[in-house]
């Protein structure tokens, strides 16, 4: 499973690697990106994951429907 963690610049989401860990899928790999154009930008590139992971903060600012662009079909969860 392919999954790209989006966090804000100023910090990871806590935890949320360890938590990934322990999920009983294989992970093909993770990637963290520090924002929504910089995840766009991956998208257009290169294969899509099965999940990107949002900080929760950026619920407020991006709605999931902004993946539309590159046809991201996806789930989109949000973490604390």
């Amino acid at each position: 499973m392919k999954v790209i963690i989006v966090r804000e610049a100023d910090g990871a989401i806590p935890g949320l690697a360890s938590m990934l860990r322990l999920y009983p899928r294989s992970m093909e790999e993770s990637i963290c990106l520090d924002s929504i154009d910089e995840t766009l930008h991956y998208l257009q590139q290169h294969s899509h994951p099965e999940i990107i992971l949002l900080n929760v903060r950026l619920r407020e600012i991006y709605h999931p429907s902004v993946f539309d662009t590159v046809n991201y079909t996806g789930a989109v969860l949000y973490a604390a």
